[in-house]
């Protein structure tokens, strides 16, 4: 029990740091603007979005995540305010290049959005489209296979973890967290999709007898480039148009998958 209650908080921590757009609670931690700065290029209204489908391992299957504000021009900077009636459509392509399976994704508090019953498998084709009033953003991504790895189970070497991931197209970057009893490690690596992607994640501190989990997350381009460009360590900001990934409008629309290894 104690071991499953570890693992969620971390999974949750590296959530609410790699996904979480909750601008409010960023700026009154950190003390910084994160909303899009603009001082120096015309204002263009519009519709921040950020979404992300996920599939994986147990409860990793839920946590689809979406986020809308819309932009708004002020005199000491631009801010956004949580829609809480946008309609979000989310449809999926069959092997047959028809679009099928049409959700949408309920809101739940301060512009976000869940789709607990949605179902997302490796290699599907997605699209979003969001509306609201005049604004219609639209994106597509592709959902990366499971990564594996090339030998069955990594390699342990004294405090380090070393394996290789299979190249993989759909994947653009890994995210791997180590998890041992109340300690964790994680390496963050963009992909090589020739060649294998080598690991060597180190430990801060020395191996037990008790089991190491590994999960190993592949990111879509979408998600990668949203990861890669933003320059805050906490990722609220989505919704800068230097990396946006959308259409009509600012933020990202991507998808994860991930694998779970257990190492001993």
């Amino acid at each position: 029990m104690k071991e499953n209650k570890i693992i969620c908080l971390v999974l949750l921590f590296s959530m609410l740091t790699v996904f979480n757009s909750c601008v409010k609670v960023g700026e009154w931690f950190i003390g910084l603007n994160l909303q899009p700065n603009m001082e120096n290029s015309p204002f263009e209204p519009g519709l921040n979005v950020f979404g992300v489908l996920k599939t994986g391992p147990g409860f990793d299957t839920i946590n689809h995540h979406f986020e809308v504000q819309q932009l708004f021009d002020m005199h000491d900077g631009d801010y956004g305010i949580e829609i809480r009636d946008a309609k979000i459509t989310l449809s999926r392509m069959d092997d047959n290049d028809s679009i099928i399976d049409y959700f949408y994704p309920e809101h739940k508090s301060d512009g976000l959005y869940f789709a607990r019953s949605l179902t997302v498998l490796p290699a599907e084709k997605w699209f979003y489209t969001c509306k609201y009033d005049t604004f219609i953003v639209c994106a597509e991504c592709i959902v990366p296979s499971m990564p594996s790895l090339m030998n069955k189970l990594p390699v342990i070497v004294e405090n380090q973890i070393k394996f290789d991931v299979v190249p993989d197209t759909t994947a653009f970057m890994y995210l791997a967290y180590i998890m041992q009893d109340e300690h964790f490690a994680m390496e963050q690596k963009i992909a090589n999709q020739v060649n294998v992607t080598s690991f060597v994640v180190e430990a801060n501190w020395d191996f037990s007898e008790s089991s190491i989990q590994l999960y190993l997350f592949a990111y879509d381009k979408n998600m990668m480039t949203y990861q890669t460009t933003s320059n805050t360590f906490f990722k609220p900001n989505a919704f800068r148009p230097s990396f946006s990934t959308v259409q009509g409008g600012f933020g990202t629309f991507g998808a994860i998958s991930s694998s779970l290894y257990v190492i001993k």
